[in-house]
């Protein structure tokens, strides 16, 4: 088995444009075991789980609780007192299940925000605001509207 010190090692003088029998005789393992590690994703990811929640199994009641504007607390109370498969799981697990499940029934094409994008020049966006109630700090302007005092500059 080999460390990271010694993995990490490998790839630096691969890098450096050795050879697997030179980073082998470097390193003193095989030139197999060379070409195995070179081989290897040099960061691996976690495998994931395929593992379902354990509120999956009220989908059915959950999307007509859903229907019927049922809260979220009340839905776990609901699930925990069923009488053939009662909810074990925690509070926070159920929220987040029910979250995903009204997020994915709100996302109609008609809810997604399209991105727009023009060429550099291509289109022009301009932002007007107003100011109103605006108090003048320079002399001899307190007693003008603000269209005057800034017409005036």
């Amino acid at each position: 088995m080999l460390t990271f010190m010694e993995r990490a090692t490998i790839y630096y003088l691969k890098q450096k444009g050795w050879n697997n029998t030179q980073i082998a005789e470097f390193t003193g393992h095989h030139r197999d075991t060379i070409a195995k590690v070179l081989k290897e994703e040099v960061e691996k990811k976690p495998q994931k789980r395929d593992r379902k929640s354990a509120a999956s199994v009220f989908d059915e009641q959950i999307d007509t609780w859903l229907d019927k504007n049922v809260s979220v607390k009340r839905m776990l109370e609901m699930a925990r007192a069923d009488a053939h498969h009662p909810y074990t799981g925690s509070e926070t697990a159920f929220y987040d299940y029910v979250r995903k499940l009204r997020r994915t029934r709100k996302q109609t094409p008609h809810h997604l925000a399209i991105r727009f994008e023009g060429l550099p020049g291509e289109y022009l966006q301009i932002d007007w605001g107003e100011v109103r109630g605006l108090t003048f700090t320079k002399e001899g302007l307190e007693h003008r509207s603000s269209n005057q005092a800034a017409c005036d500059g």
